[in-house]
């Protein structure tokens, strides 16, 4: 790492909203990542985000290969709505979060987190949840320059799933009903806990531990990435390919002549060409394509890891040798329980297989006209782009046979099998899904940027956008109807205005006019204005004694109000017009036995519908330390009120005779919180260097509007308290006796309680506990604190670095049926 000259930072340009901009003449909350630092063990580029981002809180659930996108929210989760994540952009072409998996860090050129309403409002009714931007590498004009890089990565469990033998699970169960019936003879006698030890027979007396049986230690999964870069004055392009494979940790077998692991196979493709036309007449071609193949098992590796946490250990071997009977059939003898209603994971796993492809091809074109004969620093701008999207998916299973053994000759040790369940031979026919998305997407405007004495800065645009995108894979009968294949279609026009004076004092202004296609005419189009100020402190002649220590200081704050139109999915929509089906009907006569056909209001039109409001404030400051600013230090604060969610009225009266849920803008959210980071950047001499990197998240929020019913007991509203928040009993104690169980409150919670039983706190005092008892308990589901730390060494060719990510003030909830 070399350090840059002064005059280079202060050059240092940042992506905005369909612009580029000085980093120092930013007033808005605008966080930027190298590139690099998203290099992780993973193919998956959501999973680098958690810890490495000042105000974005992330957190994964699933490590499994195709299920493993990471949840993340810029500055944390501000709405109860349909949407709360962020609006991605590739390349400025709006994207989902499962794109943004798919793209390779090794082609992104910047990455960038547009936080608060200046950064976002350009984006109208689809900024409120904040804005993810990353752009692809562009050519570079010289010779050909070719880069390839392979990582070979191993994934495995943080913490592996501990479980006891069979012998002791047979003794704890026969303690536990010894102490709920002391009269009742023990579930596993003696004999087969004696055999089970001697390991009399592994099909008669079977111990086992599921999750050996199930699943690998670890896997291993590959990454490729070939580059080329080059061009003269006239074209210049950067052309790469990767190739992506990633495995589960399922176990294969060979009782199938298909694979039961989850296998993903992945290439993508990337194109930019950038060719000047003319001295003034730029055009840039981005071509960028996914194709993706996978196969894997009926059920996701979660739903198998539950089935074997359920499973007995010493009721049934995952399948059979044949005895006498069935010697010469030609399926698979699978054991279960002597009713056939218990699970083997086993079977579960190997029944079937899901097998499918994917394909993404997204081409742009764009030119940039500069207009200086015209206006100096003016320029005009045009851009299309084009996105066809096609995913299938074939499922097919069998139904496996089950067996039980109905008796065992320890003498000849042989055993005579049962069929408790009777399956197919055969795959059954394919269950084909097909999905797809073809969207359009258009831009045009004026951009300006000009310098007049060294004392005013003057740069702004105005962008005209159109979009829209149709389903293309709908085959099913019950989604061909008008809301789901109509098309999608939204519109806006946007202009921005920055003002500098002196190199010290910064403004900017922004309007957005948008409108979307979701909502009646009267509240179908909205004004999204946002205003932002900044005071860099240390260009005044008054800091020049401290230049040398603090060589930036700037001061910034920014106001304005964005929009989610993202209020339900691409099924609910167009709520100015009821949703009216044929399956509706009546009843009547002596027995109700006659039935006629009739119609059915599914939803209620509403015009007066429209998208969620978020206003946002912030306010923050940003300061180099070192002369050669070694050390840079942001710290921002943000709030945010947001209004007009979308949801169910609760308070409706039966009387009225409604046949399903009306709906209205009537939630509200206020968030608020910190965040920040600390960046270091030193080199010792032209060969040892060092970076580090703090950055942390906290962000809180609650209810202030929720349509709720009128509880008689105020602690069960959700007002006051945060979303994801959940709602439980408060265990006090343990019942000691039955004359305990006798002198408590009711327990109304399903079932008899009695001594050894949890007992619950009765809250409200009225002698039973029941629902109106339940009490918000633990912090939120998605953490409130998001932090990282990392550093990175070097020594002429050789470099050493270490990340750590944490979260806090969050709550997760044990699923005990799992």
């Amino acid at each position: 790492v070399v350090m840059v000259e002064d005059v280079e930072l202060l050059d240092e340009v940042t992506i905005t909203a369909f612009a580029t901009q000085k980093k120092e003449s930013i007033v808005s909350s605008i966080e930027t990542i190298s590139p690099k630092q998203l290099r992780v063990p993973s193919s998956n580029l959501t999973t680098a985000l958690a810890g490495r981002l000042a105000g974005v809180i992330s957190y994964q659930r699933s490590g499994e290969p195709g299920n493993d996108n990471a949840q993340f929210f810029v500055r944390g989760v501000t709405t109860f709505g349909y949407a709360s994540s962020p609006l991605i952009l590739l390349d400025g072409f709006e994207v989902s979060s499962a794109d943004l998996a798919r793209v390779d860090p090794d082609n992104i050129e910047q990455f960038a987190v547009l936080k608060d309403a200046t950064a976002a409002a350009l984006y109208g009714s689809k900024g409120a949840n904040g804005v993810i931007m990353v752009t692809t590498k562009k050519g570079i004009a010289g010779k050909p320059k070719i880069s390839f890089r392979a990582d070979a990565r191993m994934s495995a469990p943080t913490k592996l799933l501990e479980t006891v033998d069979g012998v002791t699970y047979m003794n704890l169960y026969n303690e536990a009903q010894f102490n709920d019936n002391p009269l009742l003879e023990p579930y596993y006698s003696a004999q087969k806990i004696q055999n089970t030890i001697d390991n009399l027979n592994e099909y008669a007396y079977p111990n086992l531990n599921w999750y050996d049986i199930m699943f690998k230690p670890n896997t291993m999964n590959q990454h490729y990435n070939l580059n080329i870069t080059g061009g003269g004055t006239v074209v210049k392009y950067y052309l790469a390919v990767s190739y992506d494979k990633d495995t589960g940790i399922l176990k294969d077998n060979k009782l199938n002549n298909f694979k039961n692991n989850i296998a993903i196979d992945r290439f993508n493709i990337l194109a930019n060409v950038t060719m000047d036309l003319t001295p003034t007449t730029k055009m840039d071609i981005n071509m960028n394509s996914i194709f993706e193949n996978f196969t894997g098992p009926l059920d996701n590796t979660n739903e198998i890891f539950a089935s074997v946490v359920a499973t007995n250990p010493v009721e049934f071997p995952k399948f059979y040798l044949p005895d006498e009977k069935t010697a010469y059939v030609k399926h698979t003898l699978f054991g279960s329980d002597a009713t056939g209603g218990m699970t083997n994971p086993f079977a579960r796993m190997v029944r079937g297989y899901k097998d499918g492809s994917m394909g993404r091809i997204t081409s742009q074109f764009s030119i940039d006209q500069d207009m200086d004969p015209v206006l100096e620093g003016l320029m005009a701008r045009a851009k299309i782009s084009i996105k066809n999207d096609n995913r299938y998916e074939n499922y097919r299973a069998y139904d496996p046979y089950l067996y039980n053994i109905k008796s065992y000759d320890e003498f000849t040790d042989t055993y005579v099998l049962q069929q408790v369940h009777k399956g197919t031979d055969a795959l059954g026919n394919p269950s084909i899904t097909r999905e797809g998305e073809f969207r359009v997407y258009m831009e045009g405007g004026l951009t300006y940027a000009n310098s007049f004495n060294d004392t005013h800065d003057l740069s702004g645009l105005l962008i005209y956008t159109q979009e829209e995108s149709k389903n293309t894979g709908i085959y099913r009968p019950e989604d061909q109807t008008i809301q789901r294949t109509l098309p999608q279609r939204n519109q806006g026009l946007r202009a921005r205005l920055n003002y500098g004076f002196m190199q010290k004092y910064l403004a900017e202004v922004s309007l957005t006019y948008t409108g979307s296609e979701k909502f009646d005419r009267s509240h179908r189009w909205g004004l999204f204005p946002a205003l932002g100020v900044g005071y860099i402190l240390s260009n005044e002649p008054f800091w020049s004694p401290l230049e040398n220590i603090l060589p930036n200081f700037k001061l910034k704050y920014s106001w304005g109000r964005v929009g989610n139109d993202q209020i339900a999915g691409a099924a609910d929509r167009f709520f100015f017009l009821s949703d009216i089906s044929g399956a509706g009907g009546y009843r009547w006569g002596k027995d109700f036995n006659s039935y006629y056909g009739g119609f059915n209001i599914n939803r209620y039109a509403n015009p007066m519908i429209t998208w969620e409001i978020a206003q946002k404030q912030n306010v923050g400051f940003e300061v180099d330390i070192f002369k050669n600013r070694a050390l840079k230090v942001i710290l921002e604060y943000f709030t945010e009120n947001r209004k007009q969610i979308y949801q169910a009225r609760a308070n409706l009266p039966a009387t009225m005779g409604l046949t399903s849920n009306v709906y209205g803008n009537v939630g509200a959210v206020k968030s608020a919180g910190w965040d920040g980071s600390i960046d270091l950047n030193h080199s010792f001499n032209k060969d040892a260097w060092i970076t580090g990197r703090f950055n942390f998240t906290f962000a809180q929020n609650e209810y202030v509007e929720n349509e709720e019913p009128e509880y008689r007991w105020p602690y069960l509203s959700d007002i006051g308290w945060p979303i994801n928040t959940w709602k439980g009993y408060v265990a006090e104690r343990l019942f000691i006796d039955q004359a305990d169980v006798n002198n408590s409150p009711r327990q109304e919670l399903g079932s008899i309680p009695q001594a050894g039983d949890i007992k619950y706190k009765d809250i409200n005092g009225d002698g039973r506990v029941n629902s109106d008892d339940q009490v918000h308990i633990g912090y939120p589901t998605v953490p409130e604190i998001n932090y990282g730390f990392g550093l990175s060494g070097g020594y002429k060719n050789f470099d050493l670095s270490c990340f750590f990510q944490g979260q806090d003030r969050v709550s997760f909830f044990i699923d005990p049926n799992a």
